[in-house]
């Protein structure tokens, strides 16, 4: 009986990563597809971040187990790679250049428009 429930789990881990691995690529079209056209892709735009998190916990699991779904994991992760960039947004820091010649101005401005304005009544 323990063989068969343990075919019976890995079967259905198999059939849960198969589904997250599908809603992850769906996930990462949404800059492509307009949201009008499917609420679907972007609801699931919206878990982008839960689905990564998930697809990382199968690639741990399967790492663990030592299957070859470890492969398709990281393969599905990798593909994806752009919107992940995106979303978490890991920046390299870079040195900044402080000195400045003599006698330029350096000037900064904040985009207010229409600040205030939008709260009056007519």
């Amino acid at each position: 009986m323990l063989p068969r429930i343990r075919k019976i789990i890995r079967i259905s881990f198999s059939v849960a990563n198969i589904m997250a691995i599908l809603c992850y690529f769906m996930a990462c079209l949404v800059p492509f597809i307009s949201s009008g056209k499917s609420w679907l892709i972007a609801m699931l735009g919206l878990a982008f971040p839960l689905l990564f998190i998930v697809l990382l916990g199968f690639f741990t699991y399967w790492l663990i187990r030592r299957s070859k779904w470890a492969f398709v994991c990281l393969a599905s992760m990798l593909l994806g790679w752009q919107q992940v960039s995106v979303m978490f947004g890991f920046h390299f820091p870079k040195k900044i250049q402080a000195s400045r010649e003599p006698g330029i101005l350096r000037v900064m401005s904040w985009n207010l428009s229409m600040w205030g304005q939008s709260n009056t009544t007519q």
